[in-house]
């Protein structure tokens, strides 16, 4: 079964991250989507569209992305692509556990968890373009995923 492609333009102002988590939720329920894996998407992306919008540009009017979800019924991926200032998160080194919040710098942490919830997280820059994509893999009825039971 080929996936199904959904395309979300998203212009430069934060309010853009929760019409995106509305989209988001039609889409994952209109594909049958669990909702802790639907919630782990979300996550990331929120987390991934509001770096972007507010770190990627230097003219905050020009802030904008494009997102593509694919939801097939092994995975879903979702490809991030900004004209911002060239940024590889996998050249963030992984934090380590927060101890205590009150000591833990800002910054970061959105990208570890990233990490942790997908499957895999690419990076590639391509030409004047960021390209983020995060892959999500659906758990079949019956494994760990599934059952509740963190395969992590």
């Amino acid at each position: 079964m080929t996936p199904s492609h959904h395309d979300f333009p998203i212009a430069q102002d934060l309010s853009e991250v929760m019409r995106m988590n509305v989209w988001l939720d039609g889409v994952m329920a209109a594909h049958g989507v669990d909702k802790t894996l639907s919630d782990e998407v979300k996550v990331c992306l929120d987390e991934a569209v509001t770096n972007v919008l507010s770190y990627a540009f230097d003219d905050p009017g020009a802030a904008r992305a494009d997102l593509r979800v694919s939801v097939a019924p092994d995975a879903i991926v979702a490809r991030l692509v900004d004209a911002g200032r060239p940024f590889d998160p996998l050249s963030v080194e992984n934090p380590g556990p927060v101890e205590n919040i009150a000591d833990t710098p800002i910054g970061g942490l959105g990208i570890g968890i990233m990490r942790r919830l997908a499957s895999s997280v690419g990076y590639l820059r391509d030409g004047e373009r960021n390209i983020l994509t995060l892959r999500f893999d659906r758990q079949a009825p019956g494994s760990a995923a599934a059952s509740g039971a963190d395969p992590r």
